[in-house]
Parts: C-alpha cells; sequence; structure tokens
C-alpha cells in the first residue's frame, strides 16, 4: 500500500509541475490589456474596451457591445506552445448578447495567417455552445444571463468559467494566436443588450494530459469482496 501511495503522489506531483502558464491577460494595472489587441472588419461603433464595473478578480476586465453590421475582435499577442502537446485555454466570461449575434473564439498557430473557429469538439464547458452554432450568446447558460430580457445589466455572479482543448490545434506551434469575435449576424446591433465581457485569459501547455480520463464500469459488472 506505501508503494502504490508513494507512486499516486509522485505522478501527482510530476503531473502538476508540467503544467505551465503560456499566456495570460487579467486586464490589471499595470499593463491593462497589453498583451491584446483591438480591431474590426468595418468601422465599429462599438470597440473593447477595458472596464471596471465587472469583473472575475481584481477591479477590471474587457467589455464589447455588438456593434450594428460589424464585427469587433479581440485578438491575443503572439506566443509559443513549443514543446508541449497538450494546451488548453481557459478564461471566465458575461455573454450578454442577443440569441442572432454571435460570440466566438478563433485560434492561429501561423500568427493569424489562417484561423481555426472553435467547435463543441474542442469545448470543456457546462454552456450551450455547439447546439446553437459553435458559439456563446445569452441563451447559453438557461436562465443565468437573462435572455428574455434585453435590458437586464449583468452582476458579478454572472460569471462563467470556460474551457477549450486546443491541442490538435495549436499543440507545439511557435505562433498562436486566440481572437474572440463578436458579431452583428442579422444586421439587428445589440438590440439594448450589454455586451461580452472576457476576464483572465489563460493558456496552459503541458507534455502530459491536461484532461483526466473519464472511467466507468462495462457489463457485466461483477462483484465480489475483496
Amino acid at each position: 500500500m506505501k508503494k502504490l501511495l508513494f507512486t499516486f503522489f509522485t505522478l501527482l506531483y510530476f503531473t502538476g509541475i508540467s503544467q505551465t502558464i503560456v499566456f495570460h491577460e487579467n486586464f490589471e494595472l499595470p499593463s491593462l490589456a497589453d498583451s491584446v489587441t483591438m480591431d474590426s472588419v468595418g468601422s465599429a461603433v462599438n470597440q473593447w474596451a477595458i472596464s471596471n464595473t465587472l469583473s472575475t478578480q481584481g477591479l477590471r476586465s474587457d467589455s464589447c457591445t455588438v456593434s450594428q453590421n460589424d464585427i469587433s475582435i479581440l485578438t491575443t499577442d503572439a506566443f509559443s506552445t513549443i514543446g508541449y502537446s497538450n494546451v488548453i485555454l481557459k478564461f471566465s466570461q458575461i455573454c450578454k448578447i442577443d440569441f442572432y449575434n454571435a460570440a466566438e473564439i478563433y485560434v492561429s498557430g501561423n500568427n493569424g495567417v489562417n484561423w481555426t473557429k472553435l467547435i463543441g469538439a474542442n469545448y470543456l464547458g457546462n454552456g450551450t455552445f455547439a447546439a446553437i452554432g459553435n458559439k456563446f450568446t445569452s441563451t447559453s447558460y438557461g436562465t443565468d444571463w437573462q435572455p428574455s430580457n434585453n435590458s437586464a445589466i449583468p452582476v458579478n455572479s454572472w460569471w462563467k468559467y470556460e474551457q477549450f482543448n486546443i491541442s490538435s490545434i495549436v499543440g507545439n506551434c511557435s505562433q498562436v494566436k486566440i481572437k474572440f469575435q463578436l458579431s452583428d449576424a442579422l444586421n439587428i446591433g445589440s438590440s439594448g443588450n450589454y455586451g461580452w465581457l472576457l476576464d483572465d485569459i489563460k493558456v496552459i501547455g503541458s507534455i502530459s494530459e491536461l484532461i483526466p480520463p473519464n472511467i466507468s464500469l462495462n457489463q457485466p459488472i461483477l462483484i465480489d469482496s475483496v
């Protein structure tokens, strides 16, 4: 038993120390949003901007309201995942936007030359994502973001923690970028909705698996004493 416990804790220890933060942006002082860049497809009226109204930790987050018939983009600086075959994107969000608009996430392993949209196969969170078009809206968490009340103002209890497995797309890449894209899909603008808020964006790299395996018993299940 002692040998088994020693082996278990040894493996746990080395698994833990093999994880590395390869990118982190929390929008706090003194650097604020120095590792992300805002952009738009057209001349979006509403741009991404630091907000000190809501946050998951600290005092600030980044936020943007849907611009009519336009796309507002927040893109990370390039970072490396060389040496890490397992890569997880983590962030906290409040997505108070109309169902017909879209909050989408793209990743690139070649400095933004090519982009891959994240889909349900990558998603590790608890919200409705793939079923509504591989995007987030105010309907992603049932009534938590009050989708039936466009004018509802978010509060800090609305924050949701998200994870995406992006290993197959940007594992072992030298110039990785993440793009958060807020789109007006039907030329309806924000419809009075508050917008998309992001905080504590983090990318974790590891040489070993970052997602614990699921263990289940298959029939027939044999029951006996030990």
